[in-house]
């Protein structure tokens, strides 16, 4: 619906005027109609959603000829509609996420929820500014959250403003103009892993339960697989004639969609004891491999953001692995701090376990540690690459070599890199040091060396003829 209004003499323009927090608005002096018809002149106020001052001045101009045309639909000049807040644009834009079937999404909730909303969930969309994401992110810094995390957070707010600027929803991505801080902190402490060793007391020790000897066995020896990873094994996707293979969805994938399928055979070591824990549920045919066990939800699936750190933990503890030298009795009871999630000191000296508490050097043992092992035994092993990077499922060569760069292998120095020393090299009584000198060392003008000034004394011109240099031995 229009109303007609009756211009006013003087044209009027009206005139554009800029908020830091919202971009462009528009003023202009109207008259329009009240209530009961009498015309009365005020100024409108329009919000322009732009930061783009050409395109503030063209809808000033649509408006203002719209108005002077005697045309302007009352929508234009009516209040203005609360708009979506932010609040509700990054739930939907979530929710959509996971119908898409995006792996990362309940991260991102997660993340949103706690570390974005508090600051920005108010606001309109449009009126997020960089400062705001400034302080989200230096928050998160003040909550003693790691680089890794902060960056993760920025990651998830950067690709849903950009979402909406490229659907022209914002006029620019607020996030695009904001780095993670330089202070946000750095963890170079290594993880703790298993050895072979530890990895065997623990599945021979009767004090941890089948299930969770399975669980830790599948993410040390089969493609490293990750928590959630196990979760999601079904029974359907394996060979039950021999246990020879077995299918299972990665966690992760490129560009966080969905996980890939990815089929591996089965260690041989490794298909006895997946029969064994087959015919311990009565051999089904399709369903989860390790559901929940006891509740209202037993035979289910696991829920996501199932951890086992400190389930971990505490079964090492109970099955005697552990890395310091305990003073306690040998037949001393092992009880484990429920509450804390940690051990209950054996002696004065557990609370330097590497395995159990974060040291200066390293932080403590959980269940990705098996991963991180799988991929350091596949370095050890001289595996190029390419293959330890598909048996790992990592997409980044740059990832992977976080896995690997302290193994074993690359602490020793090869021969290759070590010179040919000869046999004696060390003065002793029958060898003067100054004979032996001349036997190993090259002379201060080796042959084809040649000093050529040609004239030109005191100037550095020296002309070197490459070759290999005989050194007398």
């Amino acid at each position: 619906m229009t109303t007609t209004v009756t211009p006013t003499a003087t044209k009027n323009k009206g005139s554009l005027f800029f908020k830091p927090a919202s971009g462009w608005w528009a003023r202009a002096w109207m008259e329009f109609p009240d209530e009961t018809g009498v015309p009365r002149r005020k100024r409108h106020v329009f919000k322009l959603d732009t930061f783009d001052r050409d395109l503030a001045r063209r809808k000033l101009t649509k408006i203002m000829r719209a108005y002077h045309e005697g045309s302007l639909e009352r929508e234009v000049r009516a209040p203005a509609t609360t708009p979506a807040t932010t609040a509700d644009y990054l739930r939907a834009w979530v929710d959509g996420r996971k119908a898409a079937g995006v792996v990362m999404a309940g991260d991102e909730s997660n993340w949103l929820e706690k570390y974005a909303l508090p600051t920005i969930g108010h606001l309109a969309l449009v009126d997020v500014r960089p400062l705001h994401v400034r302080r989200i992110l230096a928050d998160a810094v003040q909550h003693g959250l790691s680089r890794e995390s902060v960056r993760k957070i920025r990651g998830a707010l950067n690709r849903a403003f950009g979402a909406a600027w490229k659907n022209e929803e914002i006029p620019e991505n607020p996030v695009s103009r904001v780095d993670v801080p330089a202070d946000a902190p750095v963890d170079d402490r290594d993880r703790v892993i298993l050895t072979d060793a530890e990895l065997g007391a623990f599945l021979a020790s009767g004090a941890v339960p089948l299930l969770f000897k399975m669980l830790a066995l599948l993410a040390r020896v089969f493609g490293g697989m990750r928590t959630a990873e196990v979760n999601r094994m079904d029974w359907s996707l394996v060979n039950r004639d021999d246990y020879s293979k077995v299918s299972f969805f990665r966690a992760k994938a490129k560009r966080g969609r969905g996980g890939k399928l990815q089929e591996l055979i089965v260690p041989i070591e490794l298909r006895q004891h997946l029969r064994a824990w087959h015919e311990s549920q009565d051999k089904p045919e399709a369903g989860v491999v390790f559901p929940v066990t006891r509740g209202a939800t037993k035979g289910a699936a696991r829920s996501k953001g199932t951890t086992y750190a400190k389930t971990l933990r505490k079964y090492l503890f109970l099955a005697g692995v552990v890395r310091h030298d305990c003073a306690a009795a040998a037949d001393h009871e092992r009880r484990w701090d429920i509450v804390k999630g940690e051990p209950r000191a054996c002696c004065p000296r557990a609370k330097n376990d590497p395995l159990f508490f974060d040291t200066t050097a390293s932080r403590r043992v959980d269940f990705h540690s098996f991963r991180r092992a799988f991929a350091s035994a596949l370095a050890d092993a001289g595996v190029n690459e390419q293959t330890a990077m598909h048996l790992a499922s990592h997409a980044d060569s740059r990832v992977h070599a976080l896995y690997t760069m302290r193994t074993t292998k690359m602490m020793v120095i090869p021969a290759s890199a070590v010179p040919a020393l000869p046999s004696k090299w060390i003065p002793d009584g029958s060898t003067s040091g100054a004979a032996l000198a001349k036997t190993v060392m090259i002379s201060a003008r080796p042959d084809r060396f040649e000093r050529s000034t040609d004239g030109l004394e005191g100037r550095c011109s020296i002309q070197l003829s490459y070759g290999r240099v005989p050194v007398a031995r």
